[in-house]
Order: C-alpha cells, then sequence, then structure tokens
C-alpha cells in the first residue's frame, strides 16, 4: 500500500485485512497517530474515511488505488498518460490523460516552445490560472477538470512541449510531466489547399497535385505572406541568364530537388519542376528579387482555369491568350499579358527583329504598336521578353529566344525596362500560380 502524508499518518495492518472487501477502519493501527481525519480506498474501490470526513472531501487524492491519505494532501505526481497526439491532416494537437478522480481542483496544461522554457513554466502555489494565462512567458492552454483537450491554436512543423499539473482546491501544484510534438502537414494538391489547412509560414512543402496513388508527391515552395498566401513556386528566372538557358527552364526540370536553396525562394539558381505544368490553376503572381534576397516588386492576376502547359506547349497569339484582370500588387500596372505578340513572324527561332513579345507581363497600358520594343518602352513586370517577333505555329517553349544563344533574355522591371541594348535587369523573377 502507498502512503501519502504530511506530518503524520495511519498505517494498515495488512495481516488483519484478510480479504479486500474486508477493509475496514478497526484494521488500521490508530496508536501510531490518533489526531486528523484520514481516509482510504479499498482493493475494490470502496471509499473508507473516519473522524470527520468535512475536510478529506475537499482534498480528495484519488480512487479505486491502494491508497492512504492525510487531510490537506496532494499527490506530487503528475497524471498518468498524458499524450500529445497531432491531428488528422490539420494543424492541432490532441492533449490527453488518466483520470485523477479529483473532487476539488483540476488540470493545468502549459505550452512552451521547446525543452528549457518548458522547465522554466512552473506554476505557483496559490496562484490560480486560466486558459489566457502565462506561465514565464508560455501560455496555459487548459485549465479545467476534463482529461482531454484540442489545442488548435499551433502551426504545422513547429515544435511543442506540453506539460501537466495536478492542482488542488487551493491551488496547490504538483510536479509536471512534459511531452514534446510536431505536426508534419500532410502533403495537400497545392500551396492554397495546405495553407486554408492552416499553414501560414513560407517554406518548402510536400504538395500532391494529384493525390495519392498517382505520381508520388514532390517538395515546392510555397509563399504565404503576399496577397493571401497559398502560392506554389512554378519558376524562378534568373535575369541574367541566356535565351539558351531560359529556354530549358521554360521547356524541362530545373533544380527540381531545390525549390528554396537555404530556405531562400529568391536564390540565384532557375527552379521549374514539369509536374506543375498540368496543375489548373486561376491566378498569377510575378515578383522580381533585385538583390536574390529581398522583395522588390510583385503583381497578381486572376484568370480563366488553365494550365502551364496551355501556355508554353501552345503558339503566341496577337493580342491576349486569356482575359485575365490585375488583382493587386506593389506597382500600378492594369493590364497583365500572357503569351503575347504584336507582330507575328514566320521565323521558327525568333530571330527577326520586327516587333515585340511577352510570354508573362504586367503592364501600365493596353496600347502598343507591332514596332521593335512597344511593350518595354514603359515600365513593366515581365518574364520573356522580347523584341524579336516567333511562329504563330510552334510552341512558346521550344522557339523563345533570340539571336543568338549568347544573347541574354530579357525579364523587365520598374527598374530597367528598356533593356533590349543587353543591359539585362539583375536578379530573379519568379512566377507563382495558385
Amino acid at each position: 500500500m502507498n502512503c501519502i502524508a504530511t506530518a503524520s499518518y495511519k498505517t494498515l495492518d495488512l495481516t488483519a485485512v484478510g480479504t479486500a472487501a474486508a477493509v475496514t477502519s478497526s484494521n488500521f493501527l490508530t496508536s501510531l497517530s490518533s489526531d486528523n481525519t484520514y481516509e482510504f480506498w479499498d482493493a475494490i474501490g470502496n471509499r473508507h474515511s473516519f473522524s470527520g470526513d468535512t475536510d478529506m472531501a475537499a482534498e480528495n487524492i484519488a480512487k479505486g488505488v491502494d491508497i492512504l491519505g492525510y487531510s490537506g494532501t496532494l499527490a506530487t505526481s503528475p497524471p498518468g498518460g498524458f499524450q500529445a497526439a497531432p491531428g488528422d491532416d490539420v494543424a492541432e494537437v490532441l492533449l490527453s490523460w488518466a483520470d485523477s478522480y479529483l473532487v476539488s481542483g483540476g488540470y493545468l496544461i502549459v505550452r512552451s516552445g521547446d525543452a528549457l522554457s518548458a522547465e522554466a513554466a512552473v506554476p505557483i502555489d496559490g496562484t490560480e490560472y486560466t486558459n489566457s494565462s502565462l506561465i514565464n512567458g508560455d501560455n496555459v492552454v487548459y485549465a479545467g477538470t476534463a482529461t482531454s483537450y484540442t489545442d488548435t491554436t499551433i502551426n504545422f512543423s513547429t515544435p511543442y512541449y506540453y506539460s501537466i499539473y495536478l492542482y488542488s482546491s487551493s491551488f496547490v501544484y504538483s510536479d509536471g510531466y512534459t511531452v514534446n510534438v510536431t505536426v508534419v502537414p500532410p502533403s495537400f494538391p497545392s500551396c492554397k489547399d495546405q495553407y486554408n489547412a492552416g499553414t501560414t509560414e513560407s517554406g518548402v512543402y510536400s504538395i500532391d497535385p494529384d493525390g495519392g496513388g498517382g505520381v508520388a508527391g514532390f517538395d515546392t515552395y510555397c509563399e504565404n505572406s503576399l496577397a493571401n498566401g497559398g502560392w506554389t513556386l512554378a519558376y524562378r528566372f534568373v535575369a541574367s541568364a541566356t535565351d539558351t538557358t531560359t529556354r530549358s527552364v521554360l521547356a524541362g526540370d530545373s533544380n527540381v530537388s531545390a525549390p528554396a536553396p537555404g530556405n531562400n525562394q529568391y536564390s540565384s539558381q532557375s527552379y521549374h519542376n514539369l509536374l506543375l505544368d498540368s496543375v489548373s490553376f486561376t491566378d498569377y503572381m510575378i515578383v522580381y528579387s533585385q538583390d536574390n534576397s529581398t522583395l522588390s516588386y510583385f503583381m497578381t492576376a486572376n484568370c480563366p482555369t488553365h494550365s502551364l502547359a496551355n501556355v508554353t506547349s501552345q503558339p503566341w497569339v496577337s493580342g491576349d491568350r486569356y482575359n485575365c484582370s490585375v488583382t493587386g500588387g506593389n506597382v500600378g500596372y492594369s493590364y497583365f499579358k500572357i503569351a503575347s505578340s504584336t507582330n507575328l513572324q514566320s521565323s521558327a527561332d525568333c530571330s527577326q527583329d520586327a516587333g515585340d513579345s511577352v510570354v508573362w507581363g504586367f503592364f501600365p497600358n493596353n496600347d502598343y504598336s507591332s514596332s521593335t520594343d512597344s511593350f518595354d518602352t514603359a515600365d513593366n513586370l515581365s518574364i520573356g521578353i522580347s523584341d524579336s517577333e516567333c511562329s504563330p505555329t510552334s510552341s512558346i517553349a521550344s522557339v523563345f529566344g533570340r539571336r543568338s544563344s549568347s544573347y541574354a533574355s530579357d525579364f523587365d522591371s520598374p527598374l530597367n525596362y528598356n533593356s533590349h541594348s543587353g543591359q539585362e535587369t539583375t536578379g530573379v523573377f519568379l512566377l507563382y500560380i495558385r
């Protein structure tokens, strides 16, 4: 039999018990201590108390176990069976623990960000805490008498440490017990689906556009801090790259295993994953970083549902392929063009300097002539702008280029928009879809 006591205790003479059901007050050796109140539970769970039960009812320790208690005593051990389990495809933690059968008082759970913080976040005896309280800067997520709680105020991929304590009606706290858990985000079809499920931090995440049983999921970069989040990185182009490099990025895989080297979405490495080309979407975002580390400009647009393959595998068009509308950004442009050409020619290698073309671009107006450089005579934010024209029958990905393989591709920003002389914009251009 386990004993919990303060200044004095009473013992049970096991030789006089006989059977578990025969445990009564007469089995106690009261000569050891005759003062104060005591209580106990026999082996079949019956509670027994003597010498005035009022105080003991207020400080009941446990039942259903072999414990001999003493008035005012609180067990020093935390409740058993404390577990923290990740939610099912959602950003939440399911907490549960064994019932310690307190008559009054309850359970306190503190959430910390690491083991050292958890060790320091200890409740103070005599202090009442609520769900909105802080202990040493850490959150009290639960205070009450239930034996389970769901914490829905967490983020995916973030470690959390939960410490549980028993407390009496006078707010005397037991030792704590700590468990830790990290909720790994499931492979959602897109960054948008993942964002809507609770992932609000930008970073590299696994997505699975065709779901389980098809092509395996893969990592990509999700931009969640701009334009309401949920953006999937589709391309990253290096502004100073040659046409040969740009064409290869448009048409094939490029650094698929490193969508954001060093968790830097503005890396100087190009990026494209062909598995994204068949994904349907409606929203575009072009982002430009001049220094490969911070945001310079961005613009967003909404279009009819299509895929990247619908753009790159099709030929150029005169005017606009889709009727898109500009939806936001930090530059005041009004028009968004896709695979647009001002003067289609018969050249399959885009060698004729006879107009202007752009793969994706935001512009301040929609009034362009067929002359050379009509797109980039004003500031714009564009990917694959060229002062040469291409064939109306060959795909954009295969024919995009200029007069030689060493000539740099053109990526325009408000900082440098008339760059046909070869003085190209530095940095990187990112194309996101949603």
